[in-house]
């Protein structure tokens, strides 16, 4: 429950850094740079410490090991998670083992939760979220709501998106909080709400919120986007994510190009739709949704068309079909001569 004071307006609490959608860290960048920087500043001091105290003070260092080991887990797990693409088993097996080592360490709660998330644990993450509020005084609003939504409680997952909006409102009107911070919260509650397809009247309000303060941010045109897709408006989806992907072009996004794809094949627009997702497998050759609305578009094929493509085709339909994917067709300019 929100704190709050004795005039009835939330307590002033320091708000973490949002985090993006787990599934698409492009939604506002996850922020990993400078907490990777000070878990790795933390593992220098400890390994420090062992070295030069090592003999001197056992039970201090024994502590202090473990520490150091936890933390070089975290680093693991870090590290896996900014990867392309992320490796989620690597990203879960390291966290609990950092867990397992300093299950009260500060920094291995606070960052455990959310690269559970990001791995899509999000039973891992909840309880140690939860943890994280109580032992950092930090929020993490945002991530529960999203990790409960994902866990299929949807009415404790609309309850606390809700609260961090809440939050994020009363810190910006008291000028604590930045423009952009705030928008991108906006954008994170927004975008849940319309990729799980619930609350999408105010998801498009959140949304566009965010793009009035940040007009120009691609992530934030993205998501209005999909907002629109999401609730079957593919004309105003496209107009969006036509301009998302015209103010990415210095970096490129493969998630933008494939919520564009997936809008342009639900307007029969097939090959413009297959342009856009080889576009976001060239930026990210391992993307299930990309090679599975391919495989749907080769779907609508006449059954000439189907006949003449299926030899490239028919891996979209193998086991592990994004490596064989990757390794068997080394261009995805495969099906350019595909007709709408």
């Amino acid at each position: 429950m929100t704190c709050r004071g004795e005039s009835g307006a939330p307590a002033a609490q320091h708000l973490p850094p949002a985090v993006t959608h787990p599934h698409l860290c492009g939604r506002m960048g996850l922020r990993t740079s400078a907490p990777t920087f000070i878990t790795s500043l933390a593992i220098t001091a400890l390994g420090a410490i062992v070295l030069i105290c090592g003999c001197q003070v056992p039970q201090s260092i024994g502590r202090a090991r473990t520490d150091f080991l936890a933390l070089r887990y975290l680093k693991v797990a870090e590290d896996a998670a900014t990867g392309q693409p992320a490796d989620f088993a690597k990203i879960v097996n390291s966290l609990d083992r950092a867990m397992a080592l300093a299950p009260d360490h500060p920094l291995v709660v606070a960052r455990a939760g959310r690269l559970y998330m990001v791995a899509e644990a999000y039973q891992r993450a909840i309880p140690v979220l939860l943890k994280a509020q109580r032992t950092t005084g930090q929020t993490y609003y945002y991530e529960l709501g999203t990790c409960y939504l994902r866990s299929g409680d949807t009415a404790r997952g609309i309850a606390s998106l809700e609260q961090a909006v809440r939050l994020i409102q009363y810190h910006y009107q008291q000028r604590q909080l930045g423009a952009l911070d705030y928008a991108m919260v906006l954008n994170n509650v927004g975008y849940t709400y319309a990729d799980a397809g619930i609350k999408l009247p105010r998801a498009k309000r959140l949304i566009a919120q965010a793009v009035r303060l940040a007009p120009l941010t691609p992530s934030f045109i993205d998501s209005l986007g999909w907002a629109y897709f999401r609730q079957g408006d593919y004309h105003n989806a496209a107009f969006y994510l036509e301009r998302a992907v015209r103010q990415s072009l210095d970096h490129p996004n493969a998630e933008i190009y494939y919520h564009l794809g997936v809008t342009y094949a639900h307007q029969h627009h097939l090959t413009m739709a297959r342009e856009q997702l080889q576009r976001a497998l060239q930026l990210r050759p391992h993307y299930p949704e990309a090679l599975n609305e391919l495989r749907q578009l080769y779907q609508q094929l006449s059954p000439s068309w189907q006949a003449r493509l299926k030899p490239l085709t028919s891996v979209y339909d193998a086991p592990g079909s994004c490596l064989a994917m990757r390794g068997r067709i080394k261009d995805p300019s495969i099906l350019s001569e595909v007709p709408n």
